[in-house]
């Protein structure tokens, strides 16, 4: 069975078939289901939205600045230490503006939307058709990927990992000559020192 029709349009592209985009639309509808049957989301600690202790951290380091406090003399919640670097503050303070439940749902959605996102800029590099085609598998795929634990995790952490993971694969999938590539692993390392394995 193709999967794949090629288009052509100034050029090849590739087109998504029909039976293609209803099949991992169907996959992400079965994985929420079966994520909600065996970890129902609004479980008591363990639902997907329901611990983001790490988004609680960032939130009281981005308050503790805005007191005037040290960022690093002394744990920001509960035992646990703000390690990011100063900067970091700054891309977090709307999260620290936002009431609590705001802010998890807002990095939650912010965390789908990117990945959708990542999605849609690789399957357009291998030369997939720009349609609504594309953008259906792309957030359909985003939604897949939530139960892979390592996504799964840093949702539930409340982590900020899909934002940097996307600042730097979107810079990084820049054709090597372009003007600004380089500017979004510079403003990721400026939020986590990670990044800074990319640099050639």
């Amino acid at each position: 069975m193709e999967l794949l029709t090629t288009v052509h349009n100034g050029g090849e592209e590739m087109r998504l078939r029909r039976g293609v985009v209803a099949g991992v639309v169907l996959a992400a509808v079965l994985a929420v289901v079966v994520h909600n049957h065996l970890v129902p989301f609004g479980t008591h600690f363990f639902g997907l939205t329901e611990n983001n202790f790490d988004l609680d951290t960032y939130r009281a380091a981005v308050h503790a600045s805005w007191d005037g406090r040290s960022l690093y003399q002394e744990p920001a919640l509960r035992g646990a230490w703000f390690v990011y670097p100063p900067f970091a503050t700054f891309v977090l303070a709307p999260l620290a503006w936002l009431g609590f439940d705001v802010a998890k749902y807002t990095l939650l959605v912010l965390s789908i939307c990117l990945l959708a996102l990542i999605a849609w800029r690789i399957l357009r590099l291998a030369g997939i058709r720009a349609d609504l085609r594309l953008r259906v598998v792309s957030v359909a795929l985003a939604v897949i990927v939530v139960d892979v634990e390592p996504v799964q995790a840093t949702l539930w952490w409340g982590q900020i990992n899909v934002l940097l993971m996307a600042i730097v694969m979107l810079d990084l999938l820049r054709p090597e000559q372009a003007r600004w590539r380089g500017i979004g692993l510079g403003l990721a390392a400026g939020i986590k020192l990670t990044p800074l394995i990319f640099l050639p």
